[in-house]
């Protein structure tokens, strides 16, 4: 028996992704309850597909500004939603890129499983609160690849290159606070946006410490 080929998530973009997410909201609300907001994060990391972790809130802003979803946006880029009349009309009418009868078809082409449930029928709630360590991973994976940027970029000098460590580190010890000093992560991005080889990460901390 030959084995069924895959459909790339690729292969729709972030269109697709985005009409995936309407599409698991769809069945989550439908197997669980409604009135209730579920993690886009848990969602996307379902996938089979990595996904940047941008598309997650960059996705949410264009859902909510259509009117598909209300959502909540948490710091560290974590977003939770639940789905509008409009957003229900939208997978039940399969609109968009395509990805959605897809999706239908054949879930697991996608998805890694389905939502699972507890004993009692009950959805192992995506909706949990999140730890601090899972809210701000985002925020600490870009900062990673910031530190891995300032150590590969020759043009620095060893004396900017290590005062351009230490501010991360200052930074990522504010973020590990509850309530860390936006206005002291700030004033330390500012200087650190003018490196060239991290100017595209500085851009990327700021939205998610600002959905």
């Amino acid at each position: 028996m030959t084995a069924q080929k895959q459909l790339p998530l690729s292969g729709f973009g972030f269109s697709g992704f985005i009409d995936l997410l309407l599409a698991r909201l769809y069945d989550i609300e439908r197997q669980q309850e409604q009135g209730k907001f579920w993690s886009l994060n848990s969602i996307a990391s379902q996938m089979k597909e990595k996904i940047p972790t941008i598309w997650v809130l960059d996705a949410a802003r264009i859902m909510e500004s259509r009117g598909l979803v209300t959502a909540i946006y948490t710091f560290g880029g974590n977003v939770r939603a639940e789905l509008s009349g409009d957003g229900r009309m939208y997978v039940e009418e399969n609109r968009g890129t395509g990805v959605i009868a897809e999706y239908k078809k054949h879930p697991s082409r996608f998805f890694a499983a389905k939502p699972q449930t507890g004993r009692s029928g009950s959805a192992r709630p995506l909706e949990r609160k999140a730890t601090l360590a899972e809210e701000r991973k985002p925020l600490f994976d870009v900062i990673g690849k910031m530190k891995h940027g300032l150590r590969q970029d020759k043009s620095l000098s060893a004396e900017s290159r290590s005062d351009a460590l230490r501010d991360l580190a200052t930074i990522e010890e504010q973020l590990k606070k509850r309530e860390p000093n936006r206005s002291a992560i700030a004033a330390l991005l500012e200087p650190l946006s003018r490196i060239g080889s991290i100017a595209d990460h500085i851009a990327n901390v700021i939205t998610l410490i600002n959905p």
